[in-house]
């Protein structure tokens, strides 16, 4: 279960967690081509940049600590990103924060590697196995998830989920969602080669145009959970594929953009690039 708010302020929740340093000195391109994700990268903190916002990563404990002390405008994390049910780590998963002028945490956007192998997303989902690494110690009472949309049974291999997002309500409407969306598309890309990215996404989220403006290029109802403890509810599944995200990152870079900063390109963990 989710604990409650308390009262602390967002800095003090996750201070002694966070790293202050920029993204860009922390990314290595392990996979993937570098001149496009490194002019990426750049682009990205670029425009965060103009609107006074800079990115860093953060502990995947910083994910559940933010939402504690901001529920009255983010909704409960689902366990996926909870670090402390849903294997949510170091290893599996990674955060990024926005912070604004004043250095107030004003974003968040998280991001879980699933290795599905040649089992698929509906039977992962359906286990339960998606949302608890041993669901049958974990799983409340009822809980049950029924997944009809018609690909389920077509994805598999290294899936990453993307979601958790936040922004403060002063900031929402300034096209964060279409930079951080990239961001960690292209990172969860770079890092784990990812097959798909997907995530999940309720009605009325969906409806407002949410998965367009995130760059989800698929989209298909639905994954239905009963008793979980969030609720019951019926969600979309949203997903992109490798090469579709490949396309979806040279569109972002078609409009005039930054000279590249060649240390980013050049800083790479893994010489035997598989694209």
């Amino acid at each position: 279960m989710i604990s409650s708010a308390r009262t602390v302020t967002p800095n003090a929740a996750v201070s002694a967690l966070e790293r202050r340093r920029n993204f860009l000195s922390e990314v290595v391109i392990d996979y993937g081509p570098r001149d496009v994700l490194g002019r990426l990268f750049l682009k990205a903190d670029t425009e965060l940049r103009e609107l006074g916002i800079e990115l860093s990563f953060a502990p995947v404990e910083a994910m559940l600590e933010l939402n504690r002390v901001n529920r009255n405008s983010w909704r409960p994390l689902v366990p996926i990103l909870d670090a402390t049910i849903g294997g949510y780590n170091a290893d599996t998963g990674f955060c990024v924060l926005g912070r604004n002028r004043d250095g107030e945490i004003i974003a968040a956007h998280g991001a879980r590697l699933y290795e599905m192998g040649p089992r698929t997303f509906k039977e992962e989902g359906e286990s339960l196995r998606l949302w608890y690494p041993n669901p049958e110690r974990t799983r409340a009472p009822g809980e049950s998830c029924t997944i009809t949309c018609p690909s389920a049974d077509k994805l598999t291999g290294r899936a990453v989920f993307s979601g958790g997002v936040w922004f403060r309500p002063d900031y929402r409407k300034v096209g964060l969602t279409t930079i951080l969306g990239r961001v960690v598309k292209a990172y969860a890309f770079t890092r784990w080669y990812s097959d798909i990215v997907f995530t999940m996404m309720i009605d009325d989220v969906f409806a407002g145009g949410t998965a367009k403006r995130a760059g989800y290029t698929h989209a298909e109802w639905e994954v239905d959970l009963k008793n979980t403890p969030l609720g019951t509810f019926k969600l979309a599944l949203l997903w992109i594929t490798a090469a579709e995200q490949l396309e979806y990152f040279d569109q972002y870079l078609a409009r005039p953009h930054a000279q590249v900063d060649a240390r980013v390109e050049d800083r790479t963990a893994n010489q035997n690039r598989r694209a």
